[in-house]
């Protein structure tokens, strides 16, 4: 969690889930992914944390809008990293949605 420029997720229709790749070193730090810049939490149905892979949210309910925010305190200091998704019907160039990351 470092970049103060959004990284963008593509969102790709034939995927089950949409991984936010926020992950922390420690499993016990458990960060907050809002919407930037209301700070709203984001919550969805049957969404997860993993520390491990990040926040994993069932594709069909996720609605890219604006930039989210993922937040993680660690001793007194906050860190954030910044996303954008983007959805696409299909991976450009693969009728398998193969080569994108989700």
């Amino acid at each position: 969690m470092y970049s103060e420029h959004p990284d963008i997720i593509y969102i790709v229709d034939d995927r089950k889930t949409v991984v936010i790749p926020c992950r922390v070193t420690s499993p016990d730090i458990k960060p907050k992914l809002t919407q930037y810049p209301s700070s709203a939490e984001i919550s969805f149905k049957k969404m997860s944390w993993d520390p491990k892979r990040g926040f994993v949210i069932p594709s069909h309910s996720f609605v890219p809008s604006g930039i989210l925010t993922c937040s993680a305190h660690v001793n007194g200091s906050v860190f954030n990293s910044y996303y954008m998704a983007q959805r696409l019907g299909e991976c450009p160039g693969s009728s398998t949605g193969s080569s994108c990351l989700s």
